[in-house]
């Protein structure tokens, strides 16, 4: 056999390996991924945004602690209001028209301390999403690995606006192009209204995700991660007829 150059040595320090003793462990050929597509507009400020913080940080420490699908999970977490549209990762934000993706693995998720700020820029938010779940398709193809369908879980305590704040109207041909994607298995879109929403922004949210809507009657961020978890194991898990808990 012919000696390792250094360039192959190289090579093995950027492309770690899972080891049990010396006993290299084949990585999973498939991934599932999934977009965090979060509310961070100034009407999330104060317990919203500080509850949704809270949940993001334990959530990750149980994917740090080895759940299930820790291993064949990968996260990406987008968020529209404070900074306009933004990808993440770790603690770091960064354009959105940039190449580089925002997906990292679940047991290396670490999410940011969010802000509220801003207005709703909503349907901006989901299209990346869309964008950048088709960036890591075509790497994750490159490198031979499959992909069970995308899921996209959109959480938001509004209505989508314009730069300026106020009511737009141009998510409904995105809930046109939503379908066609489910049809096709593209990706599976959850969406999630917590309070304020008011019946115009929970109406919007039925248009976008007819089968996988959920409305809160309080901030159980808690149990959206659950209902997110379920979602991972099953991508035609549906939440329809799923009742608010009142506070």
């Amino acid at each position: 056999m012919a000696p390792r150059n250094s360039s192959d040595r190289a090579a093995d320090r950027q492309q770690p390996r899972d080891i049990i003793g010396n006993i290299p462990i084949p990585r999973p050929s498939h991934r599932v991924l999934v977009v965090l597509c979060m509310d961070t507009s100034y009407s999330m400020r104060g317990e919203a945004i500080d509850r949704l913080n809270d949940a993001l940080a334990g959530w990750a420490r149980s994917m740090q602690a080895g759940e299930k699908m820790a291993r064949t999970t990968e996260f990406a977490l987008i968020t529209f209001g404070a900074g306009g549209v933004r990808k993440w990762r770790g603690s770091e934000s960064f354009d959105p028209r940039s190449d580089r993706t925002p997906f990292v693995p679940a047991h290396s998720f670490q999410p940011p301390k969010l802000i509220a700020d801003g207005v709703t820029p909503l349907v901006e938010a989901v299209r990346l999403s869309i964008s950048v779940i088709e960036a890591r398709k075509r790497q994750l193809a490159r490198d031979r690995v499959t992909w069970k369908r995308p899921l996209v879980w959109l959480v938001t305590d509004g209505r989508p606006t314009d730069d300026q704040g106020h009511p737009s109207s141009d998510w409904r041909p995105l809930a046109g192009e939503i379908r066609g994607l489910e049809a096709n298995q593209k990706l599976a879109l959850f969406a999630i209204g917590i309070p304020p929403i008011d019946d115009r922004g929970q109406a919007t949210l039925r248009e976008l995700a007819p089968e996988r809507n959920m409305m809160y009657g309080r901030f159980d961020f808690s149990d959206i991660l659950v209902q997110l978890d379920r979602s991972v194991e099953d991508p035609n898990y549906k939440l329809r007829g799923y009742q608010p808990r009142q506070a």
